[in-house]
């Protein structure tokens, strides 16, 4: 008997195996992430036009002849032709008026001061302290004095000085 044949394997011995190569594989990456960009893109795009598709508050800060000041809401889906809220009660005094788009945060204000704004999805949610009176916008209802009123274009507000809302109490500190 041969050698060979003793062992029971007749085959010849096998070329060794190249090295399998461990490195890290850019170019599926690369290829992923490049797809992937398209993908974001239109997320964004999506995501940005379902949060703005409704537009902002637009605010029209005015003072008539007497110094008496109005705000005037208007949303081109919700109060196309406005609604007003005239300080009766109040008079500025000075040329403060001017109009504010509420498309980005923190945009200033002609008079008054912002308590809370959520501009999430616009229109959002504002809410301003003007004259110690509390005026909330929100896309469902206007609050003027923690009062709902339903949104009617043309319509004019007036709210008095006693319905004023109490001053917040800022929480004192604690003593040890």
């Amino acid at each position: 008997m041969d050698d060979a044949h003793a062992g029971g394997s007749s085959a010849e011995p096998r070329p060794p195996r190249p090295p399998v190569d461990m490195g890290f594989p850019i170019r599926p990456v690369f290829l992923f992430f490049l797809a992937l960009i398209p993908c974001y893109l239109a997320v964004f795009w999506g995501v940005e036009h379902w949060r703005t598709r409704q537009g902002p508050w637009v605010l029209d800060f005015s003072t008539d002849a007497s110094g008496v000041p109005a705000l005037r809401v208007l949303h081109p889906t919700i109060v196309p032709a406005g609604v007003e809220v005239r300080f009766v009660d109040e008079r500025q005094s000075g040329a403060t008026n001017g109009s504010v788009i509420l498309n980005r945060p923190m945009q200033p204000l002609p008079w008054g001061r912002r308590i809370s704004e959520d501009l999430t999805a616009l229109p959002g949610v504002e809410t301003l302290s003007l004259f110690g009176h509390e005026v909330e916008l929100a896309p469902r209802v206007l609050v003027v004095d923690r009062k709902e009123i339903a949104w009617r274009s043309q319509a004019v507000i007036a709210p008095k000085a006693s319905e004023k809302l109490p001053p917040d109490r800022s929480p004192e500190p604690r003593r040890r």
